[in-house]
């Protein structure tokens, strides 16, 4: 090739060679040095086939023809298994989960014929792909290796196989993630005992510095925890501020709980402790004839009331009464107050757990304990609606009538916060519905002023007055139930049923507050829509239309002001005369506002 020819000039008599004849540049040569007979979408296929039928003539075959072992293909959204996303940020997860429809950063997610073998388990395909070339640290679009999603599906087979083809233990993905800390989310403790084995850092922290102790102590996994502590895993390590005694006693994980907790007192038995690790140490111990054992170097100290950034300690974040028990007996402190000033039981309170509160009562808490404001753990249960723990804190002793700095009872406050059932909660194991605050507002008139729609008020309105509360109350103002009713912001016809309800349990239509003001201007004067419906309920129950305010302000003098046209129509048909003509111009030209 690139010869010339000495044959004669005519084109069709010169070999055909000589036509095709082109030079050989770099491009080509690095073009053909790389060609690979077998694609990459052929020897994945075959590893799939081989991983599960067992076959795995293809894959040789394939192989021995020199396929591309290397090559990373794109796998589309099904094949991919969710696994591959723990231990990530969420919003990493979440545009994971949007690649399939060719959005996000996972959009190009490819995989090598490697990482297909080591996630399923295929110690031989493994071995096999190792031996004709396969890179061990091929990485993912996050940054897994191999070593990885072995690791973080328990097959020690498939491990081993990969530590002895020279993969790197200690790698790192995207986001700090190893081997050792899939292995330890997942609790295979047989998986975490070869890495540990092969030097694995047993402190290394991925995504905010979440450690393998922190991982497996989070989930539950309390074999796996016990042999990170034996390797010296750092006990006090912290992820966003959370140690692993935090983390597990959040979950409710008791086992993990006591493990923690009993590791401090055990003594340096042969197997077990906070082993050394100084090999020179072991040599020496060997040389004058000492069993090299491991044994406990420094005495191990768990702070039991030690808090995070939001100064709650495990105490506060306890999910269940038998952790409770655990770190009482361990020394927490019942007294802590976390960055806002609640205790454990107002925790738990919020939280609404009803174990966790009879625990810490057991335990001394005082039940009927207050904060800066004078709420108690009931106020809080009540705010939050969490009738379990209504029920249990009355039932230990709670005071249900107990009053804070502003007066308030935990009554009014599951009224002001429309929770209804907690109301009849309260209601039937003997709270007064009728007691006020310091302003003379009851839970029947804090139930019409909430802002949570119509629907919840409405409910809350019909238990309390079910309950003996009195619909002709009035705060330090003069404002009556039926005022704030009428006053609301909603629509006219969402407000019907409840000013419907009020007239017909007795509300006092014509009631005026300290201004002189009645339900009738309330309604007319209040908010930018006109309330017709409310407007005529008023006028059916017989409110005066003549009836002015301080000022001398009538209802339908507020509703000409408003622009209002539809109300002033309607108190006209009801009083049964015609307007002057310019206020009738006035109605029928001024805007609403």
């Amino acid at each position: 090739m690139g010869q010339s020819c000495s044959s004669p000039t005519t084109p069709y008599s010169r070999p055909y060679y000589v036509y095709c004849s082109f030079p050989l540049t770099r491009m080509i040569l690095r073009n053909v040095r790389s060609f690979k007979p077998v694609s990459a979408i052929s020897l994945r296929e075959a590893v799939s086939v081989f991983l599960s039928e067992g076959k795995m003539d293809d894959l040789v075959l394939l192989l021995r023809l020199g396929a591309e072992v290397n090559g990373r293909l794109a796998v589309s959204a099904e094949e991919r298994d969710p696994e591959e996303w723990a231990g990530m940020p969420g919003w990493w997860a979440l545009s994971a989960s949007a690649s399939g429809h060719g959005s996000g950063p996972h959009r190009h997610y490819r995989e090598a014929a490697l990482h297909l073998a080591a996630k399923r388990g295929g110690a031989r395909a493994v071995e096999r792909l190792i031996a004709c070339g396969a890179y061990t640290e091929v990485k993912t679009p996050n940054g897994r290796t191999p070593l990885m999603l072995a690791s973080a599906r328990g097959s020690i087979e498939a491990v081993l196989s990969l530590l002895k083809g020279a993969a790197v233990v200690n790698s790192t993905g995207k986001f700090g993630e190893t081997a050792l800390l899939a292995a330890s989310r997942g609790g295979y403790t047989g998986t975490v005992r070869v890495l540990l084995k092969w030097e694995a850092e047993v402190d290394a922290a991925g995504y905010r510095g979440m450690t393998p102790l922190l991982c497996a102590s989070q989930n539950g996994h309390a074999e796996t925890v016990h042999v990170l502590l034996a390797a010296d895993a750092d006990v006090d390590a912290r992820s966003a501020s959370q140690t692993a005694l935090m983390l597990a006693s959040s979950a409710g994980h008791v086992g993990v709980v006591k493990i923690l907790l009993k590791w401090t007192e055990e003594d340096g038995k042969e197997g077990e402790g906070w082993w050394t690790r100084e090999p020179m140490k072991s040599c020496l111990l060997s040389c004058v004839g000492v069993p090299t054992v491991f044994r406990r170097v420094s005495e191990p100290h768990i702070d039991v009331n030690a808090t995070n950034e939001s100064g709650e300690t495990a105490l506060h974040l306890a999910a269940s009464a038998e952790v409770v028990r655990l770190l009482v007996a361990k020394g927490a402190s019942l007294a802590a107050t976390c960055n806002r000033g609640r205790t454990a039981l107002f925790s738990a309170s919020c939280r609404g757990n009803p174990e966790v509160v009879r625990a810490l009562v057991a335990e001394g808490m005082d039940v009927n304990g207050r904060l800066n404001r004078g709420f108690s753990a009931l106020m809080f249960a009540s705010e939050y609606g969490k009738d379990d723990v209504v029920e249990t804190l009355v039932d230990i002793g709670a005071d249900v009538d107990a009053r804070d700095t502003m007066g308030r009872t935990a009554c009014i406050w599951a009224a002001e916060r429309g929770n209804c059932t907690t109301v009849r909660t309260l209601a039937a194991r003997g709270a007064d519905v009728n007691a006020a605050d310091r302003t003379g507002k009851t839970a029947l008139i804090w139930a019409c002023r909430a802002p949570w729609g119509p629907v919840a008020t409405m409910r809350t309105v019909m238990a309390l007055v079910e309950a003996g509360g009195e619909v002709n109350v009035c705060d330090s103002y003069g404002k009556t139930v039926l005022m704030c009713a009428a006053e609301r912001e909603e629509a006219g016809e969402s407000l019907l049923p409840i000013i419907e309800f009020l007239l017909e349990r007795g509300a006092g239509v014509n009631d005026r507050d300290i201004d002189k003001k009645t339900a009738l201007i309330r309604a007319v004067e209040s908010g930018r829509r006109e309330r017709v419906a409310v407007v005529k309920a008023l006028l059916k129950a017989g409110a005066d239309v003549h009836a002015a305010d301080r000022w001398g302000n009538t209802a339908v003098g507020c509703a000409v002001a408003k622009g209002h046209t539809d109300t002033v129509r309607v108190i006209r048909q009801k009083i049964g005369w015609t307007f002057p003509p310019w206020l009738t111009v006035c109605v029928a030209t001024r805007p609403a506002e």
